[in-house]
């Protein structure tokens, strides 16, 4: 079977005496990547686009074809997953919530899905790899991602073309609004007078956050990095005459300095006289990352999607929170996730009554 990947990219140019298709043939002939220049329209001759069309060529077993078969004669899924499906579409029907329902990806039986994933997986890795070797060769500068619009197809012959499924999906984060209290008005205005400066590691995070959807490798690496600037921040606040230690020493194990040293340092604010960070919410998800880091460092692998890459973050700004209301911030406490504010709760011995009284005073 043949699978394609059209892409248009960004940022790249040949010059004007080679401006021809660039092809680059690999597994023998099995797989093929053309970069080539799209004629461009009236009046945007000076806006030359590109594109990247990567086919590859891969075995399909007997039930995987016929799954593709069915695909091409317009069949959907098997009778025995699209039944419930159907049931739940005239049910929208029925109550009149039809607008805007649409055909789900995860009806396709789970040994298509999977496939059809990995041919997306390889095609988009194999594309990728091509340009980014290709812009680095010429040293062109552009974008981590060099791709914006893409089809994705299959066929059995090279002739007829038909869109590969995918995956459909929104991610969104709800936004908290600014607390209209004298007390929240009246810190903020304290802080500016004092040109005390929101700390770094909450600023970096917040960039990595906003990379995060589309390089989620480098908002993980970023992230890391705010970790470290707001562990080494605090330590700072707590015990300023380690200033210069903590800026010129190399970097210690962070999770040891969460789980041995914090412990020891007298906190400004704490809920039982003295620093925790949750075992199940902080230290072992911080530890994985650390093993994360280590192994994209060796070998460049980073193989979480934007969700997950996420889920790391958010596990991140706990431990920024906490270092926050350590260091006398008792309003941190608020924006703390449930599960990380259960946890601390449970270590430290204290009803979720009084972490509440703590955080709102």
């Amino acid at each position: 079977m043949l699978f394609r990947l059209i892409q248009k990219v960004a940022d790249l140019w040949f010059s004007k005496e080679e401006d021809r298709p660039v092809v680059f043939v690999y597994q023998g002939g099995k797989d093929k990547i053309v970069l080539s220049s799209l004629t461009p329209t009236q009046g945007e001759e000076s806006k030359k686009r590109f594109i990247c069309e990567t086919v590859i060529e891969r075995r399909a077993n007997e039930k995987i074809r016929a799954g593709f078969e069915r695909l091409g004669k317009g069949y959907y899924s098997d009778p025995e997953i699209l039944e419930p499906k159907r049931a739940e579409l005239e049910r929208l029907c029925a109550k009149g919530e039809i607008s805007g329902y649409d055909l789900p990806y995860d009806i396709l039986p789970k040994n298509l899905l999977d496939y059809v994933q990995e041919m997306r997986n390889q095609l988009g890795t194999l594309s990728k790899r091509t340009v980014d070797t290709l812009r680095w060769r010429g040293g062109i500068d552009g974008p981590p991602n060099p791709f914006s619009e893409s089809i994705a197809e299959w066929s059995f012959d090279g002739s007829r073309w038909n869109e590969l499924p995918g995956r459909r999906s929104i991610r969104f984060r709800l936004r908290r609004g600014f607390d209209r209290s004298e007390r929240a008005e009246a810190l903020v205005q304290a802080k500016v007078e004092a040109e005390e400066l929101e700390p770094l590691g909450h600023e970096l995070l917040r960039e990595a956050y906003a990379m995060c959807n589309m390089h989620p490798r480098s908002a993980f690496l970023l992230a890391m990095t705010s970790a470290e600037t707001g562990i080494k921040q605090a330590i700072v606040a707590l015990q300023p005459d380690t200033k210069w230690l903590v800026e010129n020493a190399p970097s210690p194990d962070i999770v040891k300095l969460l789980r041995d040293y914090f412990p020891q340092i007298p906190p400004i604010k704490s809920l039982n006289g003295r620093i925790l960070f949750p075992k199940k919410t902080i230290l072992e998800p911080l530890k994985k990352c650390v093993q994360m880091r280590n192994i994209l460092a060796h070998n460049g692998r980073f193989d979480r999607t934007a969700k997950e890459t996420e889920e790391i973050l958010d596990n991140i700004h706990d431990l920024l929170w906490l270092l926050d209301f350590y260091c006398g911030h008792d309003w941190a406490l608020q924006y703390l996730d449930s599960e990380c504010s259960n946890g601390l709760c449970e270590e430290v011995g204290i009803k979720k009554r009084e972490f509440w009284r703590r955080a709102y005073g």
